[in-house]
């Protein structure tokens, strides 16, 4: 309300306007924004911050088509703008649409050497089937764009990333045993967050349970208070959801942690898209069985509506999926799982990736979509084959024989089984 005083007083005030547009958003709110941004927009000159949010606006309200223009007209007019620059390529990622992804991120670079657009573009041609040597040099650009306290360990993690790539299971999780050592010092969150994630799901899809445990414990013993990421999520409870997903947190202690942090109303985001995060984070990832899907949809109605769209990445569209799955709503859950696997992200967290492919294949498969469904399989096979000892590798070797034996099916796996 005070915002809007403000703009009535003084309706040239872009940072008001921008202001005001972004507390009405929060509230859910999305024709009001962009009502009050379209003047800025139309306007021959309009600011760079301007037309990324009337952008985003439009993505939120699954507008992608308005909201590529958007973008790529703030990049005509501001090529520089990381701004613009990186939500679209975000937007562009989660949708699958890997070569319009790289298109922006070679412009990008083009004109700044921003560390992240380097990792985004190996993620983008690793998607289209680039073999790992042709992301290493990408990958080797990242490290040499890292700030400098941070290339040492950049370096092992663009060497885990390759290792992936190739279904080198093993030599990823010995890469990690050096990246621990070289974060025993390390103070910043969001590294030893990124390290527990990646490391524990690596070793409970090896089957190592016991070291997937300690992982998890390691960090999450010394923070118990509330700790938020850049998206506004608990890192902890994230952690503990993932955990529970991969059976490293037995269930009955995963309720019970997560109920206890959703009891304390400091650690609750109120605000609209962090219900959403908070639904997706404490209810729909850890879902694994009926039961546990069947609670996350009887309290999705109290968080509010789903995440969304743009804002969803592959991890979060494949929570829903199988939530929906689990209850028996296939049909819902298939857009879920097809916008999941055919994501260009999967290289910063392939593991998961991975994971999430294999379950929307099991979901083609049992609607009949049996080529498709091959053609996944396929894909994971030949990622991680199963001398790789993936967990999942196994699983969808096992699937796939009962489902992809038929000859028109069976060329896609010569040599897998």
């Amino acid at each position: 309300g005070r915002l809007r005083k403000l703009l009535d007083r003084d309706a040239e005030d872009v940072v008001l306007r921008l202001a005001l547009a972004d507390m009405q958003l929060r509230q859910g709110d999305l024709d009001g924004p962009r009502a009050l941004l379209r003047p800025l927009v139309e306007s021959t000159d309009a600011p760079g911050l301007a037309l990324s949010r009337y952008a985003h606006l439009s993505a939120l309200a699954d507008d992608d088509e308005t909201a590529r223009i958007y973008f790529r007209r703030c990049l005509d007019s501001h090529p520089g703008a990381q701004v613009c620059a990186e939500p679209l390529v975000v937007l562009e990622m989660n949708d699958g649409k890997c070569a319009e992804a790289e298109q922006v991120l070679q412009r990008q670079l083009s004109v700044t050497p921003e560390p992240d657009a380097y990792r985004n573009l190996a993620s983008t041609l690793q998607a289209q089937g680039a073999a790992a040597e042709e992301i290493l040099p990408v990958l080797r650009n990242w490290v040499r764009a890292s700030p400098e306290d941070q290339r040492d360990r950049n370096s092992i993690r663009a060497d885990i990333g390759v290792a992936l790539a190739s279904g080198k299971l093993r030599d990823a999780l010995s890469l990690y045993n050096h990246l621990g050592v070289s974060l025993h010092d390390v103070t910043d969150d969001v590294e030893q967050f990124d390290y527990t994630a990646s490391r524990m799901a690596l070793e409970a899809e090896l089957g190592l349970h016991q070291a997937a445990v300690t992982t998890l414990a390691a960090y999450t013993r010394d923070r118990n208070s509330f700790q938020r990421d850049i998206s506004g999520e608990d890192n902890v409870s994230y952690l503990q959801s993932l955990g529970a997903e991969m059976s490293v947190l037995p269930w009955s202690e995963w309720v019970t942690k997560r109920d206890h942090r959703l009891a304390n109303p400091n650690e609750v985001d109120h605000q609209l898209d962090g219900m959403a995060r908070s639904w997706l984070q404490h209810f729909a990832i850890p879902a694994t069985d009926r039961s546990g899907a069947e609670e996350a949809l009887s309290v999705f109605p109290a968080y509010l509506p789903l995440l969304h769209r743009s804002d969803r990445d592959f991890v979060q569209d494949a929570a829903v999926s199988r939530v929906y799955a689990l209850v028996g709503r296939t049909s819902e859950a298939i857009p879920f799982a097809e916008r999941a696997a055919r994501s260009c992200a999967g290289l910063q967290d392939l593991v998961q990736f991975t994971r999430a492919q294999a379950e929307a294949a099991d979901l083609l498969a049992k609607v009949g979509r049996v080529a498709e469904a091959c053609r996944v399989y396929a894909g994971v096979l030949r990622r991680f084959p199963r001398s790789s000892g993936s967990v999942t590798a196994e699983r969808v070797a096992a699937s796939s024989k009962q489902v992809c034996s038929t000859s028109k099916n069976a060329i896609e796996f010569a040599g897998l089984w």
